[in-house]
């Protein structure tokens, strides 16, 4: 499952299968999640926002016009010096250009991204590569700006960050394929939910992603008995096709709050999940707890673990030196 919503991603690992056991219709074992707390696509957004301010930083720093630091991790608080500020004015200013630049976000597809990256034309609805702007100086003044946009930048920066996160997800996978998946599972089922999923940029990803890790087992195993199957993103009208085509029900005209999702802990979800009659089977996994993060050690820009994890066990100690 690959959640990815407006503020963060998730992405959880398990087995789902028909119960043996006569109390339960099936059995769900679950076998490990991750996430990243910063993908989400307002994040996204304001990370977007926060590019176009430097693109136009020099006009904008001649009116004054302020800005605040975006939902996002690694940024660089010193870029614009005293012009980065955590008032309610340099906030709004960062809503105001985020808002400027939604429907790029939104309404990229696949096309229009060939255009972007070979420098065509193109049209995105209710975007202008041009616009301007009501911003607020440090004194609150109100100040009309006209910005300009590089699309091909910014169309970096998603996929950059895109593809980082799916690349986590398929980290997480593989570590969980080696420590619990049997031989006989030679099929992956991925599940993508939220509604930032709905990106051709997310696609393109998983897709690219796929592609790689097939590579890489075909060139360890010289086998190709391996397979990803890649789902619509559960809640579109193109799901509701794929769930026709592959089981005959119709769900086009199934309430929204009855549909499969695959977000966390949705309360439908949640009561099917309960114990009850020919519920769902949810055995434990006896694995050691997973500690949040990896020890490691910087050498040269880069970190080295050095303890892993996964690695550490209850009541039992590891040296941990620099």
């Amino acid at each position: 499952m690959f959640d990815f919503g407006g503020g963060t991603t998730d992405f959880d690992f398990g087995k789902w299968e028909k119960s043996a056991n006569p109390k339960f219709a099936y059995k769900m074992t679950h076998f490990s999640s991750g996430g990243d707390k910063y993908l989400g696509g307002e994040n996204l957004l304001e990370l977007l926002a926060w590019e176009a301010y430097a693109k136009n930083f020099q006009e904008l720093k001649a009116k004054d016009v302020v800005i605040a630091k975006p939902n996002y991790d690694r940024i660089d608080t010193q870029r614009f010096g005293s012009f980065m500020q955590n008032s309610s004015g340099a906030r709004l200013n960062l809503q105001t250009i985020a808002s400027q630049l939604r429907p790029f976000l939104e309404n990229l597809d696949a096309n229009i991204i060939e255009a972007i990256e070979e420098n065509e034309n193109f049209e995105i609805k209710d975007f202008e590569k041009g616009f301007k702007a009501i911003l607020l100086d440090r004194n609150g003044v109100e100040t009309e700006c006209d910005l300009k946009v590089d699309c091909k930048e910014l169309l970096s920066l998603l996929k950059g960050k895109i593809d980082e996160g799916v690349a986590n997800f398929f980290a997480g996978f593989s570590k969980v394929m080696a420590e619990n998946i049997d031989d006989q599972c030679r099929a992956f089922h991925i599940f993508l939910g939220g509604n930032a999923s709905r990106s051709a940029l997310v696609k393109q990803a998983f897709e690219n992603a796929k592609e790689k890790q097939l590579k890489d087992y075909q060139q360890k195993t010289s086998k190709n008995d391996f397979k990803f199957i890649i789902y619509e993103p559960l809640g579109t009208e193109a799901s509701d096709k794929q769930i026709l085509e592959l089981t005959g029900e119709d769900v086009s005209n199934t309430p929204a709050y009855l549909k499969p999702t695959c977000k966390t802990g949705v309360a439908f979800g949640l009561l099917e999940s309960r114990d009850k009659p020919n519920g769902i089977e949810r055995p434990s996994i006896s694995s050691n707890p997973v500690f949040k993060y990896d020890l490691s050690i910087e050498i040269e820009g880069k970190f080295h673990a050095k303890i892993h994890r996964d690695s550490l066990k209850p009541n039992e100690y590891q040296i941990f030196q620099n």
